[in-house]
């Protein structure tokens, strides 16, 4: 226990998992949860090289905290994210900017880390995804054919 003039923080051991890598290439690894803080627990950015590259989580401030940014914190100073997406109650709703600033031709996997249903969306497209709590789903965002690219891999 450490206390304060004002508190009393008690600190409890946590187990911490470390998230092993993946061996891909152009691809957006996203560890969300509705539990969690902005929704955002871990990401990694796989690049064209296999190299892999830690995201992290820029909350966006303006008047109000409405959305969250994610991108390579050394990249982030010049303006360059690998996503972003709006705070909403009941879902995650990835946006792009006005002046089209995002590249959404890299695949997304999404892992869902909490404990109730996670639902994906991109904004000012119909579908949208529910990842049950432990499951992931590879995602291709904005694409015309619906997008699941493991519904598209069960068709073929």
């Amino acid at each position: 226990k450490i206390h304060t003039i004002n508190s009393v923080y008690v600190m409890q051991e946590a187990e911490v998992k470390e998230i092993e890598p993946l061996e891909e290439s152009n691809l957006i690894e996203l560890y969300l949860s509705m539990e969690e803080d902005y929704h955002f627990a871990a990401g990694f950015y796989y690049d064209a090289e296999k190299q892999t590259h830690k995201l992290c989580e820029f909350v966006h401030l303006g008047m109000i905290v409405d959305s969250v940014l994610i991108g390579m914190y050394e990249q982030t100073l010049y303006g360059c994210y690998a996503c972003r997406y709006f705070l909403r109650d009941d879902c995650i709703e990835f946006y792009d900017t006005i002046y089209f600033q995002q590249d959404y031709s890299t695949p997304m996997l999404i892992h869902n880390t909490g404990k109730s249903d996670l639902i994906i969306r991109f904004e000012a497209y119909p579908k949208k995804w529910t990842i049950k709590p432990g499951e992931s789903k590879r995602i291709m965002p904005f694409s015309p054919d619906g997008a699941d690219v493991e519904e598209e891999q069960e068709k073929k």
